[in-house]
């Protein structure tokens, strides 16, 4: 605390301390932690650069619809788990064999409007939670099973082994070529 702080709390009679947000919506600066966090992880795990025009705050709020990603940890999972479904299973193996060298064209890949789109219609899958929403998605494109499995890994995902892992996926076994 500063000094000259000290002598204005002398002068304080109540401090109020908003935990739910009923005062102060603060739901943006967790939304931007959010969008902040998965830039960090694109940019080390795919080096892929996160543009304004993805839609991220989309991604966010689709989740947050579903009541299940009140969570921010689960959220930004969600959405990387939706961002690695809809790239080439061989590049997300390479990326995530490798960190920040990201395979050739996947800005471009990333970039593109379909992309978008396409990672935005994974998230209607994620009503039921992340655990859900991780079988899901491996249920809907199998060969990247255990990259989703290394990503969760990689991201460090608390709880993952037992919530999201595939029983086959262990942090022993190096991932073939295409996960």
């Amino acid at each position: 605390m500063r000094t000259s702080s000290a002598d204005k709390l002398g002068l304080t009679d109540t401090v109020v301390f908003d935990c739910d947000g009923v005062l102060i919506d603060a739901r943006a600066s967790y939304d931007r932690a959010i969008e902040i966090t998965v830039a960090h992880f694109l940019a080390d795990i795919f080096g892929v650069k996160l543009n304004a025009a993805f839609p991220t705050q989309q991604l966010v709020e689709a989740l947050r619809g579903t009541g299940q990603y009140n969570n921010d940890i689960d959220a930004t999972a969600a959405i990387l788990v939706s961002i690695a479904a809809n790239l080439p299973s061989a590049e997300v193996a390479k990326c995530l064999q490798s960190r920040g060298v990201g395979a050739a064209g996947l800005q471009n890949t990333f970039d593109s409007e379909g992309f978008a789109n396409r990672t935005l219609t994974l998230t209607d899958m994620a009503s039921q939670g992340l655990s859900s929403f991780v079988d899901k998605v491996k249920a809907k494109v199998p060969n990247l099973a255990l990259c989703i499995d290394g990503l969760l890994e990689r991201l460090a995902y608390p709880g993952g082994r037992r919530r999201v892992l595939s029983p086959e996926y262990s942090t022993n076994t190096t991932m073939a070529p295409h996960c």
